[in-house]
């Protein structure tokens, strides 16, 4: 049995759940976050033998026409293999402050890798100094740029997506995320979310697998950053944690654990150094 997952950032982790409970030897990862890489191309090249497999499973997040060859609706049509499509384990009801800053390839960074505070970005546009934008995470400022609001917003998306999906997996995620911290950020789970998601890939398609505890796993997504509940947006949503304001960076960025301030005064240093007038114009064109 030959399996390949056609997914973003997530596609690694994924892939190493169902190597792991299937003892399939031959998974082929295709991270489309990375579109047009050396790395995608190479991913590209395995997959064609997959598509070709009669034998063949095909896990793909629904893409549109814009990814060429692997937009979804074509792929089915035209791969001997079995494809499903899958839902995009995103949901931002409890991090609406994060953002990117740039498009994808011409990121602006961060302390914390791509992610952004929009609260952070507005108090350095504003001209605030560093005390005044730590004063700014508060209960009145989440009211004033939706926090709350996000919640919905992000379920409503999530349901849309996994409706158009041939694995539906929203209930499930939906029912981890709000019983406990199980997002890093809006789209990197914790590993018991990605083991439960794997399991019902196998179940849906048939494929024999073992249920090892989801403990045991290792989880590429939190060498990335990671990002806490601020508490008013956690009781707001009822949801009974208890977290820290800190935050982490990736790995490969340092992987130290930065307070609000040290993240604040990070921010500014690297807004000041990419340019004022990139940073406010790379905000506009996100609409804030």
């Amino acid at each position: 049995m030959k399996i390949a997952v056609i997914a973003n950032c997530q596609t690694q982790a994924i892939s190493n759940y169902l190597r792991i409970i299937t003892g399939c030897k031959e998974i082929v990862n295709v991270p489309v976050h990375m579109f047009g890489s050396e790395l995608y191309l190479k991913a590209l090249g395995s997959l064609k033998s997959i598509v070709e497999d009669e034998n063949g499973i095909i896990f793909t997040f629904n893409l549109s026409e814009r990814f060429g060859e692997l937009e979804t609706t074509n792929l089915k049509k035209i791969a001997k293999a079995k494809v499903y499509s899958i839902t995009n384990l995103y949901f931002s009801g409890f991090h609406p402050d994060i953002t990117y800053l740039g498009s994808m390839g011409k990121r602006v960074s961060s302390p914390l890798g791509d992610l952004h505070s929009k609260i952070i970005i507005t108090a350095f546009t504003q001209g605030l100094d560093v005390n005044e934008a730590k004063n700014s995470f508060n209960n009145e400022t989440y009211k004033a740029l939706g926090f709350y609001e996000e919640f919905e917003s992000s379920k409503e998306e999530l349901f849309a997506r996994d409706a158009n999906s041939n694995i539906q997996f929203a209930n499930e995620f939906l029912a981890l995320v709000t019983s406990k911290h199980a997002l890093y950020t809006m789209n990197h789970p914790i590993p018991e979310v990605l083991h439960k998601f794997a399991c019902k890939l196998c179940e849906h398609t048939g494929i024999p697998y073992d249920n090892y505890p989801s403990e045991f796993f290792n989880n590429y997504l939190s060498n990335a950053t990671w990002w806490l509940i601020y508490k008013e947006i956690a009781e707001f949503h009822g949801l009974k944690i208890q977290c820290p304001m800190l935050f982490k960076q990736p790995d490969n960025k340092g992987g130290n654990v930065l307070s609000l301030n040290e993240f604040i005064v990070r921010s500014y240093q690297k807004y000041e150094d990419v340019g004022a007038h990139v940073i406010r114009d790379a905000f506009k064109e996100l609409g804030c």
